[in-house]
């Protein structure tokens, strides 16, 4: 038996400034956040059902300069990452190292409880928490406890934790866990939608998006494989 929230849907402001950010998630992927279910204490748990893994583009298409083989490389490497409402920080996770290469963080298996990565969670209120998960070492600028303001800086984007590449992931979830958690729903605002890739494949093969018509001003959850700018981060 599933009995519907009644909760009115987070709006949210976004996490990142600028673009074009493209959202990377699927429900049909096997790793596409909402079909990656985590056993722990007896209950499974879809903490990131409504994730999204946030990474951005070159002003020509592609992730990184050149092969990408370094996390410097990458176009989003070392972004700041905001408040996305007006919170108290409920937890930080830091102390985990960056590899050196992509090729490096393949070969070493990640253990469960640094899947996260170094991590800030900020405390919504109403049983609601924000995480930012796979930040750079050294980059958070918060501890649990502090008060934060809606488009504060946080900390930068990174490649720490189980992660294929340097990105912001981003969920809300029902409780201060990076795993331990239920995903919850949520709506951003101040958005303008450019475009969208076809495929997960045309994005990783460093291609061109396809442009929308007209650039238009979004808000809600943006669609999968979207590309947006979020503007001046205001």
């Amino acid at each position: 038996v599933v009995t519907p929230s009644g909760r009115p849907l987070l709006q949210l402001r976004p996490p990142l400034r600028g673009g074009p950010w493209v959202a990377i998630y699927d429900a049909r992927w096997e790793r596409g956040h909402r079909r990656v279910l985590y056993t722990t204490d007896g209950s499974v748990k879809v903490p990131g059902r409504f994730a999204i893994d946030w990474i951005l583009l070159g002003p020509h298409g592609g992730f990184a300069k050149d092969k990408g083989e370094l996390p410097k490389q990458w176009f989003g490497y070392a972004a700041d990452v905001m408040a996305v409402a007006d919170a108290t920080v409920a937890s930080t996770g830091e102390g985990i190292a960056e590899p050196a290469t992509l090729a490096e963080g393949a070969a070493h298996k990640v253990p469960l409880e640094n899947a996260a990565g170094n991590y800030v969670a900020l405390d919504l209120g109403d049983g609601r928490y924000a995480f930012y998960e796979h930040l750079r070492p050294g980059s958070i600028r918060v501890k649990a406890g502090q008060h934060v303001h809606r488009g504060e800086v946080i900390g930068q984007l990174g490649f720490t934790g189980e992660s294929t590449g340097p990105h912001l992931h981003f969920h809300v979830s029902d409780a201060n866990s990076p795993l331990v958690a239920e995903g919850l729903p949520y709506g951003l605002w101040s958005f303008r939608v450019l475009g969208s890739y076809s495929s997960i494949e045309d994005f990783a093969g460093g291609r061109r998006w396809v442009p929308a018509a007209s650039s238009t001003a979004g808000s809600g959850f943006p669609a999968s494989l979207s590309v947006v700018d979020f503007g001046n981060g205001r």
